[in-house]
């Protein structure tokens, strides 16, 4: 597997450093450059993976940021970007988040970031990529947990609001979405029925989670007809093997209806 990356930042040695580091260690050949156009153009053809680390030199960047536009998009290029959301929302006005892969917010959680260019290669590879879960819940200790114990096979984003995981889901796709029951403000039946309203995302799978398992909060749970629920109360292996059986069934089911599709 070609493990090769384009690296754009200028300043935050230190920080820079480490992503550089923790992508050498991880196999990944790193070409570092500044954001200038003509050195970009030296490494454009060395990997189709552009990391692109921003910061507050973007307000004076215009020229080249319409430049790094046109290029990913002509040579077809997976833009991953890493900076502060008021970076994200200066950049937005050139790149839209069209032509961006995905967005990590610093500080990086550097696993993130492996995991989202380990799926790409892997798909790119042999068409097979990590499946994406939405974790959405307002215990953030709880968050951090499920995130420790699926992350060893699937890319797991972590939400602890249901109006940050709206946001979320207008600019980015997932496969799953494991969602708290019982939140503040929004609670997970409110976010249930606005992702199912919308035509976008009517169709995303949604599991709930609970910290109850008596038959009143089963039942108004089940009413709802999402894709099952699971209670926090389990062990992570537990958790673990639920996420498993529900995306192996996803698998057959998908199976299935693409033979019988061919067979007519």
């Amino acid at each position: 597997m070609d493990k090769k990356v384009i690296l754009i930042s200028y300043g935050s040695a230190f920080l820079v450093g480490a992503i550089r580091e923790n992508l050498t260690k991880a196999g990944y050949d790193v070409f570092n450059t500044i954001p200038v156009m003509k050195d970009v153009e030296r490494v454009r053809n060395i990997s189709d993976i552009v990391i692109f680390y921003l910061g507050n030199y973007l307000e004076d960047s215009g020229d080249f940021l319409v430049y790094l536009r046109d290029f990913c998009i002509e040579d077809e290029k997976e833009l991953f970007v890493i900076g502060s959301f008021e970076e994200f929302e200066i950049l937005s006005k050139t790149i839209s988040d069209k032509v961006i892969s995905k967005k990590f917010e610093r500080p990086i959680n550097i696993k993130d970031l492996l995991f989202a260019l380990d799926d790409y290669l892997a798909e790119r590879e042999n068409g097979t990529r990590r499946k994406n879960i939405l974790v959405i819940d307002d215990d953030v200790m709880y968050l951090r947990s499920i995130h420790d114990w699926l992350s060893d096979r699937y890319s797991v984003t972590m939400m602890n609001s249901a109006a940050s995981g709206i946001t979320y889901l207008a600019k980015n796709k997932t496969d799953l979405i494991l969602l708290d029951y019982a939140m503040p403000i929004a609670d997970g039946s409110d976010f249930f029925s606005m992702i199912r309203s919308e035509p976008t995302t009517a169709k995303i799978p949604i599991i709930f989670l609970t910290g109850k398992n008596d038959k009143d909060t089963v039942s108004r749970i089940m009413s709802l007809k999402p894709n099952g629920y699971l209670l926090k109360s389990l062990s992570p292996d537990a958790i673990h093997d639920s996420v498993d059986q529900f995306f192996e069934k996803e698998r057959v089911r998908e199976s299935l209806y693409s033979s019988g599709r061919k067979k007519k």
